[in-house]
């Protein structure tokens, strides 16, 4: 019986008897009955008859790549005869065979697995389901039951070759910040630049690609630092005022020396004066994922914060939303 990786595969075995003496039982229901044990009509070689159905099972559909082109197709899920019995007492002379396969459809011994798909999801979600339970060529059981079909994935209905990554990036007071250089890095690499609104987006990835995305902005060094950032800066230093959040630590540390020191004020002073045009040992600008939590706050530094974002095998459809917050080195005023 083929492998089934996506549910628990047991097998319902018939009873095989040690002498068998076959009796014969006519039964007279000629179609299943909603949920439960049913018979069905004929005359078949078994001693006794239970079949029971799992019922209501639940399933989500899976995206399928049906002509080889390493891009999904379609939403699939194997449904297997045997995976919906939950009972199954019919003693037979050899092995019970199972068949499933929707309700009104003729059975068929060799139908061991129903494929469900979009057809299921997108219309009322629900499948009424017939297993047949197979001795000795002939029907010896059966059961009606029900599955529900979900595309949680937003498989069905989409183009499911191409991919949007898109992301905002602003300040932690939410302050937009517009032109900052976002590369993606990936089978398809590719530049954005955020918008006035902070704003960036990239059309190009496929399903399934492997991405990076990381900002930059590495120019004008001076914007938004003014000499109230080295006041504040200093009565942190004291002990005075401590600097409130992790960002504002950052934006602090200035010689990226991953403290705040005496040193970090000298340097920001020394741009202010115009004697250096730049950090020599920092950028402009620092950059954190939005979705990232600092496991101690007061000092950012306990680990490496994230300054770009991986995605692994980008989802079906639809758009991945990487946000980052931006840090300007030296302003911790945010003025």
């Amino acid at each position: 019986m083929a492998n089934n990786p996506m549910l628990s595969r047991f097998l319902a075995l018939g009873f095989c008897l040690a002498a068998p003496v076959l009796g014969l039982l006519i039964f007279s229901s000629p179609l299943p009955e909603p949920s439960g044990k049913h018979g069905v009509s004929g005359v078949y070689a078994v001693d006794s008859l239970d079949l029971q159905c799992r019922p209501g099972q639940a399933v989500e559909l899976f995206p399928v790549d049906t002509d080889g082109d390493d891009i999904p197709d379609e939403g699939r899920w194997p449904l297997w005869a045997d995976d919906m019995v939950d009972t199954a007492r019919v003693q037979c002379g050899e092995e019970l065979v199972f068949s499933i396969n929707r309700e009104g459809e003729t059975p068929d011994s060799a139908a061991a697995v129903l494929f469900l798909g979009c057809e299921d999801a997108m219309g009322t979600g629900f499948v009424n389901i017939e297993v047949h339970a197979w001795c000795e060529g002939e029907i010896a059981a059966s059961c009606l039951t029900y599955v529900g079909v979900f595309d949680n994935f937003l498989i069905c209905g989409h183009e499911l070759d191409s991919f949007s990554v898109e992301g905002r990036i602003i300040r932690e007071d939410g302050l937009p910040i517009e032109g900052v250089e976002v590369s993606l890095s990936g089978p398809r690499p590719g530049f954005a630049l955020t918008d006035a609104q902070g704003h960036y987006h990239f059309s190009d990835p496929n399903v399934g690609d492997d991405i990076t995305i990381t900002p930059e902005k590495n120019f004008d060094y001076t914007e938004g630092v003014s000499t109230q950032d080295l006041v504040l800066i200093s009565r942190h230093i004291l002990g005075v005022d401590r600097l409130g959040s992790p960002y504002q630590l950052i934006a602090a540390d200035v010689n990226n020396s991953r403290h705040v020191t005496t040193l970090d004020l000298i340097m920001l002073r020394r741009l202010l004066l115009g004697i250096d045009i730049e950090f020599e040992t920092n950028t402009s600008w620092r950059f954190v994922e939005l979705d990232y939590t600092f496991p101690d706050p007061s000092n950012p530094w306990h680990e490496r914060f994230p300054e770009w974002i991986n995605v692994n095998d980008l989802p079906f459809v639809g758009a991945a939303d990487l946000d980052f917050v931006a840090v300007k080195i030296g302003d911790v005023s945010l003025d």
